[in-house]
């Protein structure tokens, strides 16, 4: 579910209320402070990151063109957030990923804030390792504008078959990673390019156009710009939720380890991770609908101005097939880990009934002086307990199919008949007019753009309702679970559940 900008005010407020009880005064005050940000100005912002000795605060330097705006050095002395402004946007510049832990943890926190990533790379050999990939992988899955960097420390001539081989083994982890991570064409989600920021700073300060082509760092700029550009409020609101229910996730966390009662914290703990994982799951859903929705938005208005009708109905269709198939084969990856989720739980969840019966046969129903038959007789009661409880537990709701939808097709068809209208000789001579005039472009565009709005709205809508169908019912019914079960913690149930119907809203 998507949420508007003027309300996010009311969930902030609501979740600083909540989270007064389990949370630092820092950690709220850190919350509360960016979502004011992030309201008062509601623009993009960039964050540069990776290794630390990739050259990232060199890289900014060359960008403004100013020796030493940002500290350069090979050790992470810092964990500091600098920030800059660049052609209106704030930039950021965080410590590494190989920097210190307490170093790194601001770093992330901070990821979670910004709508574009600025990723640099080290030419001299960092690119190799597989960590750096999975970091990436890791905001390609948020949903997040990436932009890849390699820092050319090796001198690599421009253009040259050195700078290809290069290029092209970036692109090739960066696809390994991303194919073990079931992300499916990975490298359309991302921008790579190459530049020198040493020569770029100095060509700025000798303001040498020949050092600035050859630094390429024009590129960089360019392709910032266009990200810039394309991004609007929907990466700014998508940002803001993630950031949010990350927020909600330690609160719920640590409600989950103030609850007492072993088979309650158990059955609490699933409810959050479930949770999670439907928000998880939506990021993810939800990028297979932005991505596909930008294709064939992208082919249909070729389509349109090459005026073939048929050609626009079957490519519609077959890419809709491949989206639908895309989105089934998601919700059996989250079918089946949830089924694993809930069988694990069942075991681990039978071992604390038993546990916990025979801890209440020992103090109230095995006095000293009964007969050593009994013994058996526990057992078997053990037995009736932990069965009775563990047939109570929810299971998982069946899993239907997704059906394709005609929807679009039809509106997109409706559109296509006022746009070529009447007789073909008709439609022949007003298509000859115009071809003349940059109207047909528009038209064209005008009527792609809408179709692409109602295309994503019921895809969204499609995976709005089975992500509700297959989470929101278990989830409830453990939710009723955990209320059966015998806890003196009702106030943290309370606020666990108001904080739950928040991450709904989002």
């Amino acid at each position: 579910m998507s949420i508007e900008k003027e309300q996010f005010e009311d969930i902030k407020n609501e979740l600083v209320t909540l989270s007064k009880e389990y949370m630092a005064e820092e950690q709220i005050k850190k919350f509360t402070s960016h979502i004011d940000e992030k309201l008062d100005n509601f623009e993009p912002t960039i964050m540069v990151y990776g290794t630390y000795n990739a050259g990232k605060s060199t890289l900014i330097n060359a960008i403004f063109g100013k020796e030493e705006m940002a500290k350069t050095g090979d050790a992470p002395e810092t964990s500091e957030i600098s920030q800059y402004t660049y052609n209106g946007y704030t930039i950021y510049d965080t410590p590494g990923i190989h920097a210190p832990q307490v170093h790194q943890k601001v770093t992330d926190e901070h990821l979670s804030k910004c709508e574009l990533i600025l990723f640099v790379l080290n030419s001299d050999g960092s690119f190799e390792d597989r960590y750096i990939y999975e970091k990436i992988s890791e905001i390609v899955q948020l949903n997040k504008p990436i932009l890849i960097v390699v820092n050319n420390k090796s001198n690599i001539e421009k253009n040259s078959v050195d700078e290809k081989q290069l290029m092209d083994k970036v692109s090739a982890n960066l696809i390994k990673v991303g194919d073990d991570k079931d992300i499916e064409k990975i490298e359309s989600k991302v921008s790579i390019c190459m530049v020198n920021a040493k020569t770029a700073l100095k060509a700025k300060l000798k303001n040498s156009k020949l050092l600035l082509e050859s630094s390429n760092i024009m590129q960089v700029q360019n392709e910032m710009d266009t990200l810039l550009a394309s991004a609007g409020h929907t990466e700014v609101i998508n940002a803001l939720n993630i950031f949010i229910s990350e927020f909600i996730g330690d609160v719920l966390t640590y409600i989950d380890e103030k609850i007492d009662n072993p088979e309650m914290k158990k059955t609490q703990e699933l409810i959050t991770y479930l949770e999670k994982m439907k928000q998880k799951a939506e990021v993810e859903l939800k990028n297979i609908v932005i991505e596909s929705t930008t294709i064939i938005t992208a082919n249909l208005l070729e389509l349109m101005l090459g005026g073939d009708k048929s050609s626009i109905e079957a490519m519609i269709q077959k890419t809709t097939d491949e989206v639908m198939e895309r989105i089934n084969y998601k919700f059996k990856q989250i079918h089946e880990e949830l089924k694993n989720k809930v069988d694990e739980f069942k075991v681990e969840f039978e071992e604390l009934t038993i546990e916990s019966a025979n801890i209440n046969i020992s103090d109230s129903d095995n006095p000293k002086g009964v007969a050593s038959g009994t013994n058996s007789n526990n057992k078997e009661i053990v037995k009736a307990v932990s069965g009775a409880v563990i047939t109570t537990i929810p299971k998982i709701p069946v899993l239907a199919p997704l059906v394709p939808f005609l929807g679009p097709i039809s509106i997109i068809v409706g559109l296509i008949s006022v746009f070529f209208g009447g007789s073909d000789e008709a439609r022949r001579q007003a298509q000859a007019e115009l071809d003349a005039k940059r109207q047909q472009h528009l038209s064209a565009k005008n009527r792609t753009d809408e179709f692409g709005i109602n295309y994503k709205n019921n895809l969204i809508q499609n995976v709005d309702t089975n992500l509700d169908e297959t989470f929101t019912t278990l989830i409830q019914n453990f939710i009723i679970f955990a209320s059966k079960l015998t806890s003196e913690n009702s106030k943290l149930l309370q606020d666990k559940k108001k904080l739950q119907n928040i991450l709904n809203r989002l």
